[in-house]
């Protein structure tokens, strides 16, 4: 179809696009850097220390909690740029960059790579936390270019992306394991390319865990977040809540003399009373009130296990998915508009290409990410959704292309085509020979 569209009718249709997607990014930057509680509490004082010379720490208190790459990127970034909005700005670049390696990943997959690029450069998922100082456009970043490593087969390359996605967003694990692992099973040489693969990653883990154990007796290689959902109260929450919409009265980490437990038919008026009570010791600090939490997690496992193992996970994977628009506050009917319909192209080109040996790195980094909300209440945020988004732009657009019915969407690269076309002529010509 696009082959057919007229030069000039192609040529407004590009720049309608670039404009578009110029005028996106230029209203999101113009803004102050947005900032949110990790901003203030973890990552801004982490870097101003590092600036300062005074060490991985927090108000002069070493820590261990946090992963070191994103507060050095920031650090950096402000050494470079005099403050956060120059911070900002390189993070814009970076976005940028995201979008050059969604072309590069569709031109190696055989993708629709110039429908990959318009539906990144217009999707406003990426730019608008750009704008934000958080990790979620570095941790993007290094996982496209991990995964793009691991579809050419660089395995060293591959670990070094990886282990440092890993020093970014631990949470990352998931996607880096799943991905390279059915990338190792698809290539050949699968024990050195294991080896070469572990050794790297392990290499980049390695000084950061040596630092963690000399200071705190501990290793703690990916920090203290996984760490989190052993909390009772944590537990007891992966009993029944289910939607993202409870979060933010229910965020025990951002203040827990702020949090409310809402109206919600799973929970019985003597289940509501017993964490009323814990809810009052947790809030003063006190031990027992998240003991008490832990104690209710393993009566509700007992009690209605059917909610714990199926449908809470299920409903706050469908959540996650479904409730990206909510991240753009008032805009957010309009964004919907725009994401159901590619949610739909996606589950369309995963359906296509799931045969596929070389998108399965693809597929897997997808389902990484999607492993969190199965796992944790903590995991039913759309904003952990941003890492695997340019691998979305990759499905959407062969989902895309397989709905219209245009073109090629057998996934194969053309140079393989070429090849193949080659053969088949070949064989034809012998066939005619006589003898």
């Amino acid at each position: 179809m696009w082959n057919k569209t007229p030069k000039g009718l192609q040529a407004v249709l590009i720049a309608a696009l670039v404009i578009a997607g110029l005028v996106s990014r230029v209203r999101w930057i113009r803004r102050d850097p947005g900032t949110a509680p990790d901003s203030v509490t973890r990552y801004i004082p982490l870097a101003e220390s590092l600036l300062a010379g005074r060490g991985f720490a927090i108000h002069g208190v070493p820590d261990s909690f946090n992963t070191p790459l994103y507060p050095l990127f920031l650090a950096g970034s402000m050494r470079v740029t005099g403050g956060l909005r120059g911070a900002v700005a390189i993070q814009m670049v970076a976005e940028t960059g995201i979008v050059l390696l969604t072309f590069a990943l569709a031109m190696a997959l055989g993708a629709p790579r110039w429908l990959a690029v318009a539906i990144a450069w217009i999707t406003p998922i990426l730019p608008i936390h750009a704008t934000m100082v958080l990790t979620e456009i570095l941790a993007t970043f290094l996982l496209t270019l991990f995964l793009f490593t691991l579809v050419k087969q660089r395995w060293l390359t591959a670990g070094l992306l990886g282990g440092c996605a890993l020093l970014t967003r631990p949470d990352t694990l998931p996607s880096v394991l799943l991905a390279a692992g059915v990338a190792l099973l698809n290539g050949k040489h699968r024990s050195r390319n294991a080896l070469l693969f572990g050794a790297s990653l392990l290499g980049v883990l390695l000084p950061w865990s040596m630092r963690n154990f000399v200071r705190f007796g501990t290793p703690n290689p990916l920090g203290g977040t996984a760490a989190q959902v052993r909390i009772g109260y944590e537990r007891w929450l992966d009993t029944w809540a289910d939607q993202y919409p409870y979060q933010d009265p229910l965020r025990w980490w951002t203040s827990p003399a702020q949090i409310k437990i809402p109206e919600c038919l799973v929970l019985d008026e003597a289940e509501r009373k017993q964490a009323a009570l814990a809810l009052a010791e947790f809030q003063q600090g006190n031990p027992e009130g998240d003991q008490k939490f832990a104690t209710m997690a393993r009566e509700a496992w007992r009690h209605r296990p059917l909610r714990v193992l199926l449908l809470a996970p299920v409903n706050r994977l469908i959540s996650t998915w479904t409730t990206v628009p909510l991240m753009f506050g008032k805009h957010w009917k309009m964004v919907a508009a725009c994401w159901l319909p590619l949610l739909v192209a996606v589950a369309l080109g995963a359906h296509h290409v799931r045969a596929k040996r070389d998108w399965w790195p693809v597929l897997m980094l997808v389902a990484g990410r999607s492993v969190l909300p199965l796992i944790t209440f903590m995991g039913t945020d759309p904003r952990f959704l941003v890492e695997c988004m340019p691998e979305c732009f990759l499905l959407a657009a062969v989902g895309l292309r397989r709905l219209t019915g245009c073109g090629s969407t057998t996934g194969e690269h053309p140079q393989r085509m070429d090849a193949l076309a080659g053969e088949a002529c070949s064989v034809a010509g012998s066939r005619k020979a006589p003898g």
